[in-house]
């Protein structure tokens, strides 16, 4: 295995998933990718997402709704990143962390094929009957659509 995507929900996931792919690439000597997906409410508006998707700051035409979202999402985010980054760098991994705006069934399954992934790494809301049927699982989604193993941690 050379390269080992993790993909990992801010705040949400406990240590452990990180923790898990951390010690996998450090004894598979494989790069490690971290991969957190940030998906747009429902409700906002187009416009934000390619902004920030190429770098700018949202301009006049997106609401104070979006705005106050962005400011919620993005505050801690790379800084949350940077650390796991330098935990792995700490450990003697190679490693790259990223965010994809998106849809995360979506962006896991992208970042997986862009990188060639031989393994994938994610945990799993724990979501059950009805409410999985409603909302989907990423997890499900990612195991179905992809051709590299996937592990997926409870």
């Amino acid at each position: 295995m050379k390269n080992i995507l993790v993909a990992l929900d801010y705040l949400k996931d406990s240590p452990e998933i990180f923790e898990q792919a951390l010690l996998l690439s450090k004894n598979l000597q494989a790069n490690l990718h971290i991969l957190h997906c940030i998906e747009p409410p429902a409700d906002s508006t187009e416009d934000w997402h390619s902004q920030i998707v190429y770098g700018h700051k949202p301009n006049d035409s997106v609401s104070k709704l979006d705005e106050g979202w962005i400011e919620k999402e993005f505050s801690g985010i790379l800084e949350w990143l940077t650390d796991l980054a330098k935990k792995a760098e700490e450990n003697e991994v190679l490693v790259n962390a990223k965010y994809r705006v998106g849809d995360p069934k979506t962006a896991i399954c992208k970042e997986a094929e862009e990188i060639n992934a031989d393994l994938i790494i994610m945990g799993r809301r724990g979501l059950s009957g009805i409410r999985e049927f409603l909302m989907g699982s990423v997890s499900y989604h990612v195991v179905r659509n992809i051709k590299c193993s996937v592990m997926v941690v409870q």
